[in-house]
């Protein structure tokens, strides 16, 4: 049997459509994450202000296209996150969702993240 290397595939949670789905890791020496989907701008920005703090967002609007968060006391090494998808802008007409989850060990971290569009393309 053949198979071809050009095989198409679609991942759906729920109804949502996943378009990007990876992991990064992140030392304390750069502690942010942008990520670029067409025009829409996401940057994520690691701040670990205290070992025994609570969970923190604090979300920048920098231009029309471009949000910042600054994911306070993301620490934990078992992993947290947001599992829920948050609408975050549009991209071709269609809204666009993330998740996350990041898990901390010293001074790295593993960053997991997914972007959506309710319904697919």
């Amino acid at each position: 049997m053949k198979i071809s290397k050009n095989i198409n595939t679609q991942t759906f949670v729920g109804d949502y459509l996943v378009f990007k789905s990876e992991t990064v890791f992140v030392s304390s020496v750069a502690p942010t994450v942008k990520i670029i989907a067409e025009t829409v701008v996401l940057t994520f920005e690691f701040s670990d202000e205290s070992e025994e703090g609570e969970t923190d967002i604090e979300s920048t609007q920098i231009s029309p296209l471009h949000v910042k968060l600054k994911l306070k006391n993301f620490s934990n090494p078992l992993a947290t996150g947001i599992l829920e998808p948050i609408k975050f802008g549009t991209i071709q007409g269609k809204d666009v969702y993330f998740t996350f989850t990041t898990n901390k060990i010293g001074d790295k971290r593993s960053f997991s993240y997914a972007l959506l569009v309710h319904g697919g393309w």
